[in-house]
This record gives structure tokens, C-alpha cells and sequence, in this order.
């Protein structure tokens, strides 16, 4: 994003970070709850969501608001 964003949006392609297949931002498909992130914190296999007051004290500590997403590989 970072990139497209430099060369204004002209230039759409990127190389994912998960895969390394290349394609564009305009063919991505997002799934809510979806969206873009500079870092992530992961839980693994987690039975539930994480409480409400685990999430208030670590977006706290972080300074940042955060948002719990299901992930599945």
C-alpha cells in the first residue's frame, strides 16, 4: 500500500506477503471482517474471543486500537 501510495496510485501491482504471488490491490477480495494492518498479534488456537477487558488492557498498553479477526490457514 505504502508503494502505490508513493507512485499516487498509478501502479497497482504488488507481490503478496504470504504467498509471493503477484497481483494487483484492485483484485484483492476482502472478506468482512477484513482490512489492512502494519502488525499483528496472534493467538493460537483460541477457543473464544478474547474478553473485552483483555482487549481494553492490551490496546493500553499499545496505544492503539485493535480489532479481533478469525484467521484460518
Amino acid at each position: 500500500m505504502e508503494a502505490a501510495y508513493a507512485k499516487g496510485f498509478q501502479d497497482l501491482r504488488i507481490v503478496t506477503p504470504c504467498c509471493q504471488a503477484s497481483t494487483n490491490l484492485n483484485e484483492l477480495i476482502y472478506e468482512p471482517p477484513s482490512g489492512l494492518a502494519r502488525y499483528s498479534l496472534a493467538i493460537s488456537s483460541p477457543e473464544t474471543f478474547l474478553a473485552p477487558q483483555i482487549i481494553e488492557k492490551l490496546e493500553e498498553i499499545l496505544g492503539v486500537k485493535l480489532k479481533q479477526v478469525w484467521f484460518h490457514v
